[in-house]
């Protein structure tokens, strides 16, 4: 049910962007974070997605990496490894993305805090 929801909102969300504006434009990110108790503490695992859109600002620059982090690769070829959700939406945040939504949910038999992020993109207008 959770799920339906949320794709309904995303459904609204799209459309809005595609016929509401002219000038501006939407992206969306999700962060999801599987936590759980090690020995030494708490662990997170994070993962990302950006959509398959040509034109995310993100598109190459951000992908998922090993064990549970997020890699970001800057225009300078220098790489951030994000290994917790505090410095993730940190970053998020600081380009520019705000939290439409935060939900819990399980993937298999893992719980999943999920933080769907929008951010506003500014286009060029068109002249004629």
């Amino acid at each position: 049910m959770k799920n339906i929801i949320l794709l309904c909102t995303l459904f609204v969300f799209a459309n809005i962007s595609i016929f509401g504006q002219t000038n501006s434009d939407k992206e969306v990110v999700i962060l999801r974070v599987n936590q759980f108790l090690k020995t030494n503490g708490l662990e997170s695992r994070l993962y990302i997605e950006i959509g398959n859109s040509p034109n995310h600002s993100f598109k190459g620059k951000v992908e998922n990496g090993e064990a549970g982090t997020v890699r970001y690769t800057k225009n300078d070829g220098m790489v951030s490894v994000f290994t917790n959700e505090v410095d993730m939406l940190s970053f998020l945040i600081n380009n520019g993305y705000k939290i439409l939504n935060v939900y819990e949910n399980n993937i298999g038999s893992r719980p999943f805090v999920n933080y769907i992020m929008e951010k506003t993109i500014i286009l060029p207008t068109k002249t004629e």
